[in-house]
């Protein structure tokens, strides 16, 4: 019978912390603990990634090593993750790549948009803030009606582009340009059609795909927590996209960003 004790590791930069060594007679049964007791600092690793040493950056134990002796906080036990081959990697960061350009562009977008907005009004259809398909229609539409310049509320000190101090009077009009004339014809349509390529990535109702071929969703690190990740797979069950939780795999945004956990 197995002696229920606990040993002190350290992931990273986290604190130390006590996991059970229950059922646990070597070092992979041991990791394979750590990975469920710490499953939003390790959640995203497989097994066969994680490593334990028992100093940083010192050499990595083997996994039918028995397990280190009893220790403290000040000297735990240190788990590494590491990739398992240089192909994997490669496919993991074009796979977060995939992500990060979807992202990107739909931020940009609605970055123009904004800030369009603190120069000409026009409606939006979401309470969040202008998008550039809200830019796009009020263009097409009648000045003072559908779109309008905005005009200063009161009289104020501005820095120009060529960073000389101006005053704007109250009631003078914020931009120079009508918002049609703001951009080319030519612009304007490059714009929209980029646009809709961007909305047909991001709404195509597709969930990117591990190499094992289970999908997969990116979430904030914040959000990477027992409870919402199986709130995620809850809720995908219930609407039968999955038959089951475990059809799901939730990462973490911080660790992906590592190219080292995406497989």
């Amino acid at each position: 019978m197995l002696k229920m004790t606990k040993r002190w590791v350290k992931f990273k930069t986290n604190n130390a912390t006590r996991v059970s060594t229950e059922d646990s007679e070597i070092v992979d049964d041991f990791l394979k603990q750590c990975k469920k007791e710490l499953s939003s600092k390790l959640g995203s690793y497989d097994v066969d990634q994680l490593c334990l040493s028992t100093t940083d950056g010192g050499t990595p134990l083997q996994p039918d090593d028995p397990i280190p002796a009893q220790n403290t906080a000040k000297t735990p036990l240190f788990i590494t993750a590491t990739d398992t081959t240089p192909r994997l990697k490669s496919f993991r960061q074009e796979r977060y790549k995939k992500l990060s350009v979807e992202a990107s562009c739909r931020k940009y977008l609605d970055a123009i948009a904004t800030k369009l907005s603190s120069f000409y009004e026009f409606d939006y259809r979401h309470k969040e803030g202008p998008t550039i398909g809200d830019v796009l229609s009020a263009k097409d539409g009648v000045e003072g009606e559908d779109w309008d310049i905005r005009k200063a509320k009161r009289t104020h000190q501005q820095t120009d582009e060529d960073g000389f101090n101006v005053e704007i009077r109250k009631g003078q009009p914020l931009a120079k340009d009508r918002l049609p004339d703001i951009y080319t014809p030519d612009e304007w349509d490059k714009i929209s059609k980029f646009n809709k390529k961007t909305t047909k990535r991001v709404h195509d109702g597709q969930l990117p795909h591990l190499s094992n071929g289970k999908p997969y969703i990116v979430i904030p690190h914040s959000e990477f927590t027992p409870e919402m990740i199986s709130f995620l797979k809850t809720i995908g069950v219930k609407a039968t996209l999955f038959t089951s939780p475990d059809d799901l795999e939730v990462k973490d945004e911080d660790v992906l960003s590592e190219g080292s956990s995406l497989a």
